[in-house]
């Protein structure tokens, strides 16, 4: 094989094969109500084993080193002690100036400066957080567990309502008496 065949060889597998990102962005808590901002955090995860030296977590222009190894889940939140009151024992990392903005916010994570998975969102409910289950849900949070979302605990507003038109109900005659 020539040089100008490998390539198009290689372009063609990344076409069939697209690159398909080991670790993603699967759960942000926002606005943990009247509780402290603190139990704030982001959760990441990867069915593989995956170091994490290289790997950066953004919001919105604070940047955030990763360090040792990820199988499953990982949550990133701004205090260990104010996550721990309210939730249990989880493989966690400490970011003390993380700051997630109620109105809205962009979560990026990049691997040697390759962006590998982004999520944004508007706005955010008390106690509910961000849950990737197919699309983004609002939810009863689940740090480290998966994300089920079951219709009764759905926030009233979910990211595919919010773009979604508003149902149009036809006009209906009524016979006059």
């Amino acid at each position: 094989m020539d040089k100008r065949e490998l390539m198009t060889f290689f372009a063609l597998l990344t076409i069939l094969f697209p690159f398909s990102s080991a670790i993603q962005i699967s759960e942000v808590m926002v606005d943990c109500g009247n509780l402290s901002f603190n139990c704030e955090y982001v959760e990441l995860f990867s069915a593989d084993k995956i170091d994490l030296r290289g790997y950066v977590l953004d919001t919105t222009g604070q940047k955030f080193s990763l360090n040792g190894t990820l199988q499953g889940y990982l949550v990133i939140t701004k205090s260990k002690i104010a996550f721990l009151e309210r939730y249990e024992n989880k493989q966690l990392l400490e970011w003390k100036s993380m700051g997630l903005t109620n109105t809205g916010d962009t979560v990026r994570i990049f691997n040697n400066q390759q962006m590998i998975d982004e999520y944004s969102y508007s706005k955010s409910s008390k106690n509910l957080s961000w849950q990737k289950i197919e699309d983004w849900k609002e939810c009863q949070p689940t740090p480290s567990e998966e994300n089920v979302c079951p219709n009764n605990q759905e926030s009233k507003v979910t990211s595919e309502e919010k773009n979604k038109p508003e149902k149009i109900v036809p006009l209906q005659t009524l016979p006059l008496t």
